[in-house]
């Protein structure tokens, strides 16, 4: 049975009821492979906290096959990350905060119900908490990637303050923020960082932050690559809608999400067996899988 939620879980919950249940409360087995998208967003995640903060960087989540690679990307990412003047924005907030949480994996409650989250980068500073994640999109993309709507500013190492059209400036305890929520333009992103401040019982005012590295589709060459960043806050209606949907995946878990018993009984055959096993996909695909 599920013994906790986790942001991914919430996100399966929606998309696929069936996969939710062979996951998460039967406890299927998972050893994916990691593909260079997944790789460059993680050595990125490992070394601009590493530097931030002086934890040691520590790049055992990449599989061994993509070691050189993924070292080499992250190493790309975090010199354009630098230059682009984002960089020295965090490092300020670093150095001046009471408080600094980097990749910690935290266990708590949100809604009231048992949740697990690593967090990118927390701090808090003059009363204030930052909670930020850091995305990459399109670094090994063929095409160019247009980064989220809503940024407070676009940097490229030469444009230092362009904004989105859509964003709404304003400020918050003196600090840069868009008034626009963040669920206005990612819903998903929205989401992840209030989980993330729940498991941290962070106190409000709250500035939610996502720091976007958007590549520009070099066709297998290094990519250019801007960032684009998001600040703001996340409507009360919003949290409350994310409240009920957190307790309702938590209840219909532990009710088994409506199946019938046999159904349930074919799930937990199926959960048997690793997911990238083919007996995995050929139980998946009989008739109990829909």
């Amino acid at each position: 049975m599920i013994k906790h939620l986790s942001h991914s879980a919430l996100q399966l919950y929606r998309q696929d009821k069936r996969a939710f249940y062979i996951r998460y409360c039967a406890g299927a087995k998972r050893d994916y492979d990691q593909t260079r998208p997944a790789v460059a967003g993680l050595a990125f995640d490992v070394l601009v906290k590493s530097d931030l903060t002086g934890a040691p960087a520590d790049l055992s989540q990449i599989q061994p096959e993509h070691m050189e690679w993924g070292k080499t990307a992250g190493a790309h990412l975090l010199e354009v990350y630098k230059s682009s003047g984002a960089y020295d924005d965090l490092a300020e907030l670093v150095n001046r905060a009471d408080e600094v949480l980097a990749e910690d994996k935290v266990y708590g409650t949100v809604a009231g119900v048992p949740f697990t989250g690593v967090v990118d980068l927390a701090a808090r500073v003059d009363g204030v908490w930052f909670v930020i994640d850091f995305k990459v999109r399109g670094y090994c993309g063929r095409h160019n990637t247009s980064p989220t709507p809503g940024y407070l500013r676009m940097r490229n190492g030469e444009t230092l303050d362009k904004q989105h059209a859509r964003a709404v400036p304003g400020e918050l305890r003196g600090y840069r923020i868009s008034h626009a929520p963040i669920e206005t333009f990612s819903s998903k992103w929205a989401d992840q960082l209030f989980i993330y401040g729940e498991l941290l019982k962070v106190t409000t005012p709250t500035i939610y932050g996502i720091d976007e590295l958007v590549g520009n589709g070099s066709g297998g060459g290094v990519p250019r690559v801007r960032v684009a960043q998001h600040r703001g806050q996340i409507s009360d209606q919003h949290r409350r809608n994310l409240w009920r949907e957190i307790q309702s995946a938590w209840g219909d878990g532990h009710r088994g999400l409506g199946f019938t018993d046999a159904e349930r009984d074919h799930f937990d055959r199926v959960a048997k067996f690793d997911e990238n096993d083919p007996a995995f996909s050929n139980l998946s695909s009989m008739p109990f899988w829909g």
